[in-house]
């Protein structure tokens, strides 16, 4: 267990099993939430996105611009988990499974029930961090970095989150591995997870994409955020491509795969690989020579 401790408001929204959930998902950026990290949980004919905070400020301002953006039959449910309820919630909903064509996850607390296997086993600790390995978005993140393993010795992993991807990508032979984060504790997360996992020569930095100093670029670049954030760091990915190398994004609705294909449209990329969920999209593209 890392030593990730705080107190957290789960805000759910709650949406009727009968409704589509993709146009609420969008909505959320309304309430200054991000869809992509987010947790899902299906029961009896709904489904619950959770997101986390332990800002009381925050979930008043989510309260107060949930009744401009949102209708019935949608609702919004907030409680309030002392660090105790946190981690048992964790203990409860998150268990062993497989992530990829390679890879197991296995939580740090069931670390002494797994058995080895086939499967490459990665220990993880989210402590409130995006990248679980359950959301859809990293799902499609780790097959396009199976799909460049032996093609790959460095790898940036924008928005580490928990650190899964940099995990794989170590897992898969890369030797150089740095990751950004701008949120403190995901930075903590990761470095904690990077460690229990033999990983702790690399680094994950506190620090935006565009602070980045370090100049040489990336056999693989990996980006699961907003479609908005994509389109606007457009430049900034790219130049941290090495010619040849390659750019997987991901935290792309469905919806919006067009209009990032458009901006990403460029004599210097060759799309190689797209992969569709049911309502994420993630691709892959190689930076020409």
């Amino acid at each position: 267990m890392s030593s990730f401790k705080k107190d957290l408001y789960e805000v759910a929204l709650v949406i009727p099993a009968s409704e589509p959930a993709a146009p609420a998902l969008e909505r959320l950026k309304k309430l200054s939430i991000n869809p992509e990290k987010t947790v899902c949980a299906q029961t009896s004919g709904i489904n619950r996105h959770c997101f986390y905070t332990p800002s009381r400020k925050k979930v008043l301002h989510i309260e107060r611009l949930f009744s401009k953006h949102f209708r019935k039959p949608l609702r919004l449910e907030v409680r309030f988990l002392r660090t105790h309820d946190w981690f048992d919630k964790w203990k409860r909903d998150y268990h062993i499974g497989r992530l990829g064509c390679k890879f197991e996850i296995v939580p740090e607390w069931e670390r002494s029930k797994h058995k080895p296997s086939k499967r490459i086993p990665i220990f993880l600790d989210p402590a409130g961090a995006f990248g679980s390995g359950e959301h859809e978005t990293t799902r499609l993140m780790v097959r396009m970095l199976e799909a460049c393993s032996g093609r790959f010795e460095s790898f940036l992993d924008v928005g580490t989150g928990s650190g899964i991807l940099s995990i794989a990508a170590s897992k898969l032979g890369a030797k150089q591995i740095l990751g950004l984060d701008v949120d403190l504790a995901s930075v903590r997360a990761a470095r904690n997870n990077l460690k229990s996992n033999g990983c702790e020569e690399f680094r994950v930095l506190h620090k935006k994409l565009e602070t980045l100093k370090i100049r040489k670029p990336f056999d693989l670049v990996g980006a699961n955020l907003f479609t908005d954030v994509l389109i606007r760091e457009k430049r900034r990915l790219l130049s941290r491509v090495k010619p040849g190398g390659f750019l997987a994004l991901s935290g792309i609705l469905n919806q919006h795969f067009d209009e990032l294909r458009q901006v990403y449209r460029s004599p210097k990329l060759r799309r190689v690989a797209f992969h569709r969920s049911r309502k994420w999209t993630g691709v892959l593209f190689q930076r020409k020579n």
